[in-house]
């Protein structure tokens, strides 16, 4: 909710490693047709306003019982700290962003019965 919104939606075609923007999809809601070339996509929207830059981090992992954890560094990865508060433990991250935020690393552990896996660390830089 708010002003001024505009909105730029992504598909994903192989599990969220890479984020294809999608052309002319600028709305806030988006139909999909059920297609066997859409099989397994996956989509998100960023929406941003005068105010301050929404940023998303996704992360993708298959199997039962998954628990997400996101962290973040200050120091370029030498150290990592748990996020706190709302979205911290889902596969999608999401945030406003702000120029306080800038150069900090993103990362996320996921784990269950079997184990847990930290994925690669993005880079948020805020202009």
């Amino acid at each position: 909710s708010g002003s001024d919104l505009s909105y730029q939606w992504y598909y994903s075609k192989n599990g969220g490693n890479s984020w294809t923007k999608w052309s002319g999809k600028t709305s806030a809601t988006v139909s999909v047709k059920a297609s066997a070339t859409n099989n397994g996509c996956l989509y998100h929207c960023i929406v941003t306003n005068s105010a301050g830059s929404s940023v998303s981090f996704t992360v993708a992992a298959s199997g039962s019982g998954l628990t997400y954890q996101w962290q973040y560094s200050k120091d370029n990865g030498a150290t990592w700290v748990d996020c706190k508060g709302a979205g911290y433990n889902t596969a999608v991250f999401s945030f406003t962003a702000s120029s306080t935020l800038n150069g900090r690393m993103y990362r996320c552990i996921v784990t269950n019965a079997s184990g847990s896996t930290t994925s690669e660390a993005g880079l948020l830089t805020v202009n």
